[in-house]
């Protein structure tokens, strides 16, 4: 399972779940800045409210049993920044921490399927109060996630307006296609060629000139109708009459 898990599934599910308004979290965050800088945090979460004290936490990402060996090794590292947190947190991939023995203090959050899931509780430490420089490193991995944020945001733009772009291009293609149907159907019904260069005014007296015989056209077949029409009643009337010299004949 850890060979599936990288470091920023880590940090995304760690930023889903210490949001604002209830936390504030900074990635690689310094214990400084500058040339005061001696060692790094994965992350460092903040609690804004008064309530919980400010609670601050601090994370330490691991995803492989290799890095956690090498971290190990040298338990001192995270006390550059740990000292300025009320807990500190392990955090792993499900079971990568199974076979290590941890500092007593270290609380361990697991990583499955990607949620966070409490392991071990941590143990309170003895916080000093923050100094200059370290909420200045906090501001500044503040900002990483920002930036990271805006990042995202402007690729996921930046990608569905590429995807409009090829929607857009396909179905301007598709019409002009169907634009080119239309004028070779024209040309083979008419002999105007439309698409060529053909005198405009040519083209238009050619198109009035066609509709002009259409509406001859309908004229002709509407008169014809008219006249079949004068000629049934005429044969009524004929009939009629003829009806009418018979009867006196035979009175």
């Amino acid at each position: 399972m850890s060979n599936l898990v990288t470091a920023e599934m880590i940090r995304a599910a760690l930023e889903n779940t210490y949001c604002s308004p209830e936390w504030y979290l900074g990635f690689e965050v310094g214990n400084s800045t500058g040339a005061n800088c001696r060692r790094h945090a994965d992350a460092v979460a903040i609690n804004a409210y008064p309530s919980k004290g400010f609670e601050t936490r601090g994370f330490e990402i691991k995803v492989s049993k290799q890095d956690l060996t090498a971290e190990l090794k040298n338990g001192l590292k995270s006390d550059e920044i740990a000292r300025f947190c009320d807990y500190w947190f392990l955090v792993v991939p499900k079971g990568l921490s199974d076979e290590f023995t941890l500092p007593p203090t270290w609380g361990v959050i697991e990583y499955h399927e990607g949620k966070l899931r409490q392991k071990r509780k941590a143990k309170k430490l003895e916080s000093q109060e923050p100094t200059a420089g370290f909420l200045c490193a906090m501001l500044r991995g503040r900002e990483r996630l920002t930036a990271s944020a805006a990042n995202k945001i402007t690729a996921e733009r930046e990608d569905q307006i590429r995807r409009d772009a090829v929607w857009r291009a396909g179905n301007a293609e598709k019409n002009l296609k169907n634009l080119y149907e239309k004028l070779d159907e024209i040309k083979s019904k008419t002999g105007i060629e439309l698409n060529n260069w053909t005198p405009t005014q040519t083209i238009i007296d050619r198109l009035n000139a066609a509709k002009s015989l259409n509406t001859i056209t309908h004229y002709v077949r509407s008169i014809k109708g008219a006249s079949e029409e004068l000629i049934k009643y005429s044969k009524k009337i004929e009939s009629a009459v003829d009806a009418i010299h018979g009867v006196k004949e035979v009175t």
